[in-house]
């Protein structure tokens, strides 16, 4: 699935509570709106693109990820897998033991299951390694 601008939807969300953007980039939210997931950084402060086409607002793509909550019924299943949502590998990784995979800065990867510990378990979706 992609946004109107052919960015990969990660996943989708709903906004908690209203949030009124005060920078050029952030986009408005009012409690219940939908918003395609494009980027989740870990800053906090994610990218993405409303659902409705009326609040879309070019340039303006960036809100706080603690004011939203993953959609149900968004995930994507793969071969009996389902993936909660996808991440994109900032840097190299290569892997130190059979429990971990080897992967390259920009690689997509699904995740599957998220820990405390911060060890994801996930599954290399573009690429043959």
């Amino acid at each position: 699935k992609l946004t109107s601008d052919g960015r990969l939807v990660l996943f989708e969300v709903t906004a908690l509570y209203d949030f009124p953007a005060s920078a050029e980039d952030e986009m408005d939210l009012a409690e219940g709106d939908i918003v395609a997931v494009t980027s989740t950084p870990p800053n906090g402060w994610w990218s993405g693109e409303h659902l409705v086409p009326t609040k879309r607002v070019v340039g303006r793509s960036i809100f706080p990820s603690n004011f939203v909550q993953l959609r149900e019924n968004t995930q994507t299943q793969i071969n009996e897998e389902l993936i909660l949502f996808y991440v994109t590998a900032l840097s190299d990784y290569e892997a130190t033991d059979e429990a971990t995979f080897s992967f390259k800065e920009g690689d997509k990867i699904g995740v599957l299951q998220t820990s405390r510990d911060g060890w994801w378990t996930g599954r290399l979706i573009d690429g043959d390694r």
